[in-house]
C-alpha cells in the first residue's frame, strides 16, 4: 500500500519566468511531485528523513515524530484552498535543516556554559551537515557557502555571529516544540 502523498498524477508546468506565472522550485532530479496536504504526510515525510547525529538529550524516534506532525501542520496552516504540491526531497531538506538548527542551538549552549568539548562536537556536526544529501541536491548557489560562514564562525567562537545565523536561517521557529 503507498501513501496518498506520493499520488500527483499532473505536475504543474515549472515556468521559465515570473510573467509566465506563479514560480516554482526548479525540480529535483529523483524527487517526485507529492501532495503535503494528504491525511498521511507525516507517516510519509518520516520516512524520508534520514538518520542524521543529534545532539545528546535528542531522541530520533521522538524528534522524527514531532518534527513531522509540525511539518504536516504547517502546509496546513498555509493552504489557502489553492491546494498544494511540493517535491518529495522537501520533507528531507525540512528535517537536515532542524537538525542543523539543532546543533547550532548546541553550539550556542555550550558556548554560554564554556564548554569547549561541546562546541567542537557541535562544529563537526555542522560541518558534516554541508554535505548532507538535501542540503547539496537542492543548492542552486550560496546556500551551503553561506552556512560555511556560519560554521566557520563557530569554530572561531564568534557566538554573536553564530547566534545572528541561527535567527536569521528561522531556526527559532523552526524547532519552537521539538526541544527535548
Amino acid at each position: 500500500m503507498g501513501f496518498l502523498t506520493e499520488d500527483v498524477e499532473n505536475p504543474p508546468p515549472v515556468p521559465a519566468s515570473t510573467s509566465e506565472g506563479p514560480v516554482r522550485s526548479e525540480a529535483i532530479p529523483n524527487s517526485e511531485w507529492i501532495n503535503p496536504l494528504a491525511s498521511d504526510y507525516a507517516e510519509f515525510a518520516k520516512t524520508k528523513y534520514a538518520s542524521l547525529p543529534l545532539p545528546p538529550r535528542y531522541d530520533e524516534t521522538q524528534l522524527k515524530d514531532a518534527s513531522a506532525r509540525k511539518e504536516a501542520d504547517i502546509y496546513r496552516a498555509n493552504d489557502q484552498g489553492n491546494g498544494i504540491i511540493t517535491q518529495d526531497i522537501a520533507p528531507t531538506v525540512r528535517y537536515e535543516q532542524v537538525v542543523r538548527c539543532l546543533w547550532q542551538k548546541e553550539w550556542l549552549d555550550q558556548h554560554r556554559q564554556g564548554n569547549v568539548q561541546g562546541q567542537a562536537a557541535a562544529v563537526t556536526v555542522l560541518r558534516q551537515s554541508l554535505t548532507w544529501p538535501a542540503t547539496v541536491a537542492t543548492d542552486g548557489g550560496g546556500v551551503v557557502e553561506r552556512m560555511t560562514l556560519t560554521v566557520s564562525a563557530a569554530e572561531t567562537g564568534n557566538a554573536e555571529q553564530v547566534a545572528e545565523d541561527h535567527w536569521r536561517l528561522g531556526c527559532q521557529g523552526l524547532i519552537k516544540g521539538l526541544e527535548q
